[in-house]
Order: structure tokens, then sequence, then C-alpha cells
């Protein structure tokens, strides 16, 4: 799933300010609803899912990386909302690191398939150091677009992987 498949352009967030994650998550909902992901009606709604599936494990995934996500019939389809919170956020990961690229994520839920292909694609691509420093040297909504259509069509070049690394020689 490409991240032009779901992310949602005009939701972005280049310089997030937040001082911990609940106000990170509702900072980026605010704007899925302000640029009309779904009703302003079914905030309070949204809201509450994501953080149930935040209380069931956190989503900090290490390297500066948070991805809150949660399945809401609240959206037609999966969407989503990238974050950068320059100051960052502290962290329950398990390297500690303070959470500074975020990346929020909502599907509907008669589509699992499509809501796992989204955080396949946030996990892998976030996962490259070279991915990571592009999005944090952004400092536009439309340079973070850029970086995720590059990312896209395999325009951003990723460092190899050790196994890749290993199987090459």
């Amino acid at each position: 799933m490409l991240f032009s498949n779901f992310v949602v352009k005009d939701a972005i967030i280049p310089d997030l300010k937040a001082t911990c994650v609940r106000e990170a998550i509702d900072a980026m909902l605010a704007s899925l609803c302000e640029a009309g992901a779904f009703e302003a009606d079914d905030y309070d709604s949204v809201l509450e899912v994501v953080l149930k599936r935040e209380k069931l494990g956190s989503t900090a995934i290490g390297k500066s990386r948070m991805i809150p996500h949660a399945k809401s019939p609240m959206v037609k389809q999966s969407v989503g909302c990238v974050a950068i919170c320059r100051d960052g956020i502290k962290s329950s990961s398990v390297d500690k690191s303070a959470i500074k690229i975020l990346f929020l994520l909502l599907s509907p839920p008669d589509r699992p398939g499509d809501h796992l292909r989204c955080l396949e694609n946030i996990s892998r691509r976030s996962a490259d150091s070279a991915f990571r420093s592009q999005i944090l040297g952004s400092q536009s909504t439309e340079e973070i677009w850029d970086v995720l259509l590059e990312s896209d069509e395999g325009r951003l070049v990723f460092a190899p992987s050790f196994n890749e690394l290993i199987s090459s020689r």
C-alpha cells in the first residue's frame, strides 16, 4: 500500500507541538477531521477507539517512531496522517527514544487487509535511516509529501539491509 493511497496530504503536520502522546493523537485526529477524513460529529468516537488501542500496548516502535492506529466504522477507507514533533515526546518504546515521527492510521473494520498493508508500509519504510532523515529534514507539508511520494516511486534510496549486504558478498 503506497503512502499516497492513504496519507491525507492536507492533514500532514510538519511541526507538531505536543508534550504527550494524548496531545499528539488529538492534534493528528483534529487535522484528519479538518481535512475531511471523517465527520466532526464522529470525532469523540474516533478518538476513543484510537486511545483504546493505545491502552492495549504502546504503538511507539523505537527509532523515534510511533504508529497510533485503529479500526473505526467512521472512515470509509484507510486514512493516515504524518506529524513531526521536533522537540520529541517521551517514549515507552523499547529503545526509549523520544518520539519525533508519528504516523496515525485509521481503517474501516471490514478492510483488515488494507490496514495491515498500510502498517507494513509505514513500519518498513520508517525503519530506514535515510527515510527518517529525509522526513525529519522536511520543513513543510509539501516537503514531507514529496518524501512520501519519492518513497512510493522508489526514488528515495534506502540503505541496504543487513541481509542484503551479507548476500551480496
